[in-house]
């Protein structure tokens, strides 16, 4: 499964079909935030399917992933009251059912890099309904300091891999001209296995892939870690901002001021 590359899902053995309202059953039986991801998966599973029968047949399971991970991000945002947490690949798997009740949400703050590299992290947003989307990108120091600040409204947008590769690939653009090591940091999971290797496969997607490939390797050191979302804010703020104002622009040494407190609260939180 897939899916588990992002989120922390019990075995498959308890996805078997064990009786009437077995599915009723096996949400009562979880724990928040395991109850709403599994809701979200098999919801989102209908997408592809519809796609297979009555479209194109071109929907990836990787596309529906990504969609799922980010749309989630933005409805845990907004429900501060429950007690969920995207759990990242790498962290133990679930083997049961844990109980999560009075487990304090975990504070992750951006991190300022080394002195001799500069870190830039984007940040994309997707409206699957208009299909248009908007990119957020700030690069900053090891102090902290803004270097410059970029958004971008894409006003055709076909998937929300495609928002994220071009959120992606506005880092490497800004990088380039700054002249020094490069830390590029994204939240999204897939993006940060898709641009880990130079495999070109026929996606539609591979002219993007290719851009960002080439310009990275102009660089003296170019590096793609996964991050929290919650490390992400700033981006996604200003990615919110760029799609609320149908807008693009380019700021040195600041950000949209609509943002200027959530940078302000990243430096006093790591400082």
């Amino acid at each position: 499964m897939v899916v588990r590359e992002v989120w922390n899902l019990p075995d498959d053995v308890i996805f078997n079909f064990s009786g009437p309202n077995w599915l009723l059953i096996l949400l009562d039986q979880l724990t928040s935030p395991v109850r709403e991801q599994i809701i979200f998966m098999f919801w989102r599973a209908w997408h592809p399917r519809n796609d297979l029968i009555f479209g194109k047949g071109k929907e990836t399971i990787s596309a529906s992933v990504s969609f799922v991970q980010n749309y989630w991000g933005s409805f845990s945002s907004c429900h501060t009251n429950m007690k969920m947490e995207v759990i990242n690949k790498g962290t133990e798997r679930l083997d049961g059912f844990i109980d999560t009740n009075g487990v304090k949400e975990r504070v992750v703050n951006w991190q300022p890099p080394d002195p001799e590299f500069i870190k830039i992290n984007v940040d994309a947003s997707f409206v699957e309904a208009i299909s248009a989307a908007s990119v957020g990108v700030v690069a900053r120091n090891h102090m902290g300091e803004v270097i410059i600040s970029s958004w971008d409204y894409i006003g055709v947008c076909n998937s929300v891999v495609e928002a994220e590769l071009r959120a992606t690939l506005a880092g490497p653009y800004i990088g380039i001209t700054l002249h020094k090591p490069i830390i590029l940091e994204i939240d999204c999971s897939f993006m940060a296995s898709f641009l880990g290797n130079d495999y070109l496969d026929r996606s539609p997607l591979v002219d993007l892939k290719m851009k960002a490939l080439s310009i990275s390797r102009l660089m003296t050191s170019f590096k793609i870690p996964k991050i929290n979302r919650r490390a992400n804010r700033v981006m996604h703020e200003i990615a919110k901002f760029s799609f609320v104002n149908r807008s693009d622009g380019v700021l040195l040494n600041s950000v949209p001021t609509y943002v200027a407190e959530v940078v302000i609260d990243d430096c006093m939180n790591v400082f």
